[in-house]
């Protein structure tokens, strides 16, 4: 048996891989939120209040564990916040109170990308506190990054070609 990971060729169309959805939180638990896309990698945050943890993300890769882009934690879950990444279009999403992913009456947002030559991947790995090359598939020099510890507190970091000053392709400022 061989199975392959991932499209086997570059998407044709933005929206093949990433889509933008709006939803009312019902509080229900199990509730499927859909999407155009696979999602394997979802920010989704209450579209009212931004004060509140910033964007949740969660992803296929790390199962139900979530990270908070508003605040340095390490990497957490519960069983009511993000529920499953298992649908062909769509991301499940559970009851709770405290990420406010489906909490009653309140007006949602969520960003979803789908693994995909040329356009997105998701890594995650292990640091060693040093510079250090990460694999990906994408099959092109990485554009535009991302990074966040898991393990321990720490801040978000990211990186875009276009702010690159001396080319090292290191973040040119401090945390986002």
């Amino acid at each position: 048996m061989a199975i392959r990971r991932g499209p086997l060729a570059a998407p044709e169309s933005a929206t093949d891989v990433f889509d933008v959805v709006s939803y009312t939180a019902d509080n229900t638990d199990g509730r499927v939120i859909a999407t155009n896309n696979r999602v394997d990698t979802v920010f989704a945050r209450n579209r009212n209040n931004t004060s509140e943890r910033g964007f949740n993300v969660g992803d296929r890769l790390r199962g139900l564990d979530f990270l908070s882009t508003a605040v340095n934690y390490d990497e957490g879950g519960d069983s009511d916040s993000f529920m499953g990444f298992d649908h062909m279009k769509g991301f499940e999403v559970g009851n709770d109170g405290t990420r406010r992913l489906n909490y009653s009456n309140y007006t949602q947002i969520a960003y979803s990308w789908t693994k995909s030559p040329n356009f997105f991947d998701n890594v995650a790995y292990t640091g060693t506190g040093s510079a250090q090359n990460i694999t990906h598939n994408l099959g092109v020099t990485p554009e535009f990054y991302i990074v966040k510890r898991r393990d321990s507190t720490g801040s978000w970091y990211a990186y875009h070609k276009s702010i690159d000053k001396d080319g090292d392709g290191l973040p040119e400022t401090d945390a986002i």
